[in-house]
């Protein structure tokens, strides 16, 4: 670990969430500059796009990533309670987005329908469900991996003694990151069949701000445990 490799040790679960961040943060720049799987293509109604339009959300994508893995690398106990609530962010939308459309047709209604038909020409790998929106490949291998690296992150902020002193942090960018959801669905329009919304097209976001809540919230207690912790061993001393 950069200037702290004498005082502690780097842990198994730091490497493995130091890898994965820095294979999402380069699969996205991948994705949105080369767009190997014509996903971003298809969603732009098959338009191309100049390089300037894709690199600013390559580059927004690419740091979601990029700064819980300096967080790691740098031993930076302020940029992990900021880097997780944002991973969490991008995991839950992911799974707003892709997961619940998938397995549950849960979401709103006119971007479903939106994507089956933008989508509709590009191969697959999972099987379908009934008439469910099914995943492109690009967004079939972002799942697994968003997952892993979320999990090994918490992992490795739970193992770091640094982590009991951001707890307060870390639930303030939890709220931040929270807000656009708060926000998105307390500004829903009434369902209106003449405007092509429906009742249920807030439940993903829901589901997604429960999720967030639930990770956040998480995160902060393993800090608040570890400070006690720290506490209980400084007592001793």
């Amino acid at each position: 670990m950069p200037g702290n490799a004498a005082a502690r040790p780097t842990t198994a679960w730091e490497l493995v969430a130091t890898v994965t961040l820095v294979t999402c943060s380069v699969f996205e720049f991948v994705v949105w500059t080369a767009d190997p799987f014509g996903v971003h293509f298809a969603l732009s109604d098959f338009q191309h796009q100049p390089l300037s339009h894709k690199l600013i959300p390559a580059a927004i994508n690419t740091t979601l990533f990029a700064i819980p893995a300096i967080a790691i690398l740098y031993d930076i106990a302020a940029l992990f309670a900021a880097g997780i609530p944002v991973l969490s962010f991008a995991t839950v939308m992911y799974t707003q987005f892709w997961i619940l459309p998938y397995l549950g047709n849960i979401g709103k209604f006119q971007m479903i329908k939106e994507h089956k038909d933008q989508l509709s020409r590009l191969p697959r790998w999972l099987p379908p469900i009934g008439d469910n929106l099914v995943p492109d490949i690009e967004h079939t291998l972002l799942g697994p991996l968003l997952l892993i690296t979320l999990l090994s992150t918490i992992m490795a902020f739970s193992q770091n003694p640094k982590s009991a002193r951001v707890t307060a942090l870390l639930v303030r960018f939890g709220v931040v990151t929270a807000a656009p959801l708060v926000l998105t669905i307390a500004s829903a329009p009434a369902p209106s069949a003449e405007q092509d919304i429906h009742a249920g097209d807030m439940d993903g976001f829901m589901i997604a701000l429960g999720l967030h809540v639930c990770i956040c919230g998480l995160c902060a207690l393993i800090s608040y445990n570890n400070s006690l912790k720290e506490q209980a061993r400084a007592k001793k001393r």
